[in-house]
């Protein structure tokens, strides 16, 4: 994400990544089931600790966060 420049979308692969993210510039964050209600998700979620967000203009969708399912 360091390396992302202001407005980009990054896109998660499925897993389980412990860490703690900070986003501080507007960017687009899509985990491997973004765009799908939490009741319709499949599996294969990406899941993180937690997302803290600095900045206005971001956009997180398709995580699980420590395992629960962000809405």
């Amino acid at each position: 994400m360091n390396a992302a420049s202001s407005g980009a979308t990054i896109y998660v692969c499925a897993g389980t990544y412990t860490e703690n993210v900070t986003i501080d510039e507007p960017l687009t964050l899509d985990g491997a089931e973004f765009g799908q209600g939490v009741q319709t998700r499949a599996g294969g979620e990406s899941v993180v600790s937690s997302v803290s967000i600095g900045t206005s203009n971001v956009s997180v969708d398709g995580f699980s966060f420590n395992g629960r399912p962000a809405r």
